[in-house]
């Protein structure tokens, strides 16, 4: 049966980002109001944090690599359009969630009412996979795009630590920051209504814990979620106090949200108590 996720998209407006982002500026308060925020916490944690409008910017153990979890549907979701946008892949076309995709299940099938065999269109399991990061529809979607794509475009992003086709889903925070922001100034090859698109998508991510949990209620926020037994990780884009801001904070703590969203916090006021 062919079934539709139309319903899960309420396409929300994205806010304006600047014409061009600002180089980064290390920025001593920010680092510090970071460091504070982390300060006797067991684990391991990497922040990056850019504000795209003044270029003010502040990192800690960027490099450091970890577990992507879902992190990686980020990756997939760039490349799907990337190649739509390049006449290489149709939206609407079907795809089969064959067994081996439904095995993979993290509970989010029963909540789309999808079973073994069902169809959905390209268009719906990019949906599925941003918004409620369903793993069948992005196993998938990662298959019909081929991973080893993926990974071509994210080396052509300068992403050096990032693997799409490695089983082990290896990611830095540097890189996860530089994902997003590529995604939000429409580099590696989409064209501006796709920007748009994914930015909108993203807004709408279910998993609200993290970096969401520290800014006000009525922040725009796009943003990636991954999360498993050696990982917690957020990254996103803020439309802050000062300008909107990218953060990606990881951690290799076990579905452990405290971290991220006092973080988050930490930024958001930091920037909000800055002229």
């Amino acid at each position: 049966m062919v079934v539709s996720l139309a319903w899960l998209d309420n396409s929300p407006a994205v806010p304006e980002l600047p014409s061009s982002f600002a180089a980064q500026s290390p920025d001593a308060g920010l680092q510090a109001a970071i460091e504070t925020a982390l300060a006797g916490r067991e684990g391991s944690y990497s922040v990056v944090v850019h504000n795209l409008a003044d270029g003010r910017a502040a990192s800690l153990n960027a490099d450091k690599v970890y577990y992507a979890a879902s992190l990686y549907k980020l990756e997939v979701l760039l490349e799907a359009y990337r190649q739509r946008d390049g006449g290489q892949l149709d939206f609407g076309s079907l795809l089969t969630l064959e067994k081996k995709y439904v095995d993979l299940d993290l509970k989010t099938l029963d909540s789309l009412e999808i079973i073994e065999n069902d169809m959905v269109t390209v268009q719906d399991a990019v949906r599925a996979m941003t918004i409620v990061s369903d793993t069948p529809t992005a196993a998938l979607l990662q298959d019909t795009v081929n991973a080893g794509r993926i990974d071509d475009t994210l080396a052509s992003l300068g992403l050096g630590s990032t693997e799409s086709a490695n089983r082990d889903l290896p990611t830095t925070a540097r890189d996860m920051a530089r994902l997003l922001t590529a995604i939000a100034a429409g580099e590696g090859g989409v064209n501006a209504g796709s920007r748009l698109e994914m930015l909108s998508l993203l807004e709408q991510e279910g998993y609200r814990a993290g970096v969401v949990a520290g800014v006000p209620s009525d922040t725009v926020v796009a943003h990636k979620t991954g999360s498993y037994s050696d990982a917690t990780h957020d990254v996103a884009l803020v439309w802050g106090p000062k300008g909107p801001y990218v953060i990606a904070v990881l951690t290799d703590r076990s579905y452990d949200w405290d971290a991220i969203r006092e973080v988050s916090r930490a930024v958001w006021d930091y920037f909000a108590a800055q002229p």
